[in-house]
């Protein structure tokens, strides 16, 4: 096993003022995590490599979002995961209305 090392954030987010992802749902940490894992080259992210590279950036990992994550994930390919969520999201339109000009 070859530890994942991630760099601290610096500024208002950092380690010091309570972690990096202060606010942020532990869902999305921990697919942000599975995501620079799964762009690194794993394939196949753990629940202990994900909840390390949260750690390793000061944030606190969510055990239960990580075991939902990997499980829902297990077994499928990540690129036609995104092709379903882009081919669902076209369902719900979108646009608004143009700006009236006066």
């Amino acid at each position: 096993d070859n530890p994942i090392r991630v760099p601290r954030a610096r500024g208002k987010e950092s380690a010091a003022s309570g972690g990096l992802g202060v606010g942020v749902p532990s869902t999305m940490r921990a697919m942000a995590a599975y995501l620079l894992l799964y762009l690194g080259g794993n394939d196949a992210p753990t629940a202990e490599q994900i909840a390390t590279v949260i750690a390793s950036c000061g944030g606190e990992a969510d055990e239960a979002s990580i075991a939902a994550l990997v499980g829902d994930l297990e077994g499928k390919d990540l690129n036609e995961v995104f092709a379903e969520g882009k081919d669902a999201i076209k369902l719900c339109g979108g646009g608004g209305g143009g700006g009236g000009g006066g």
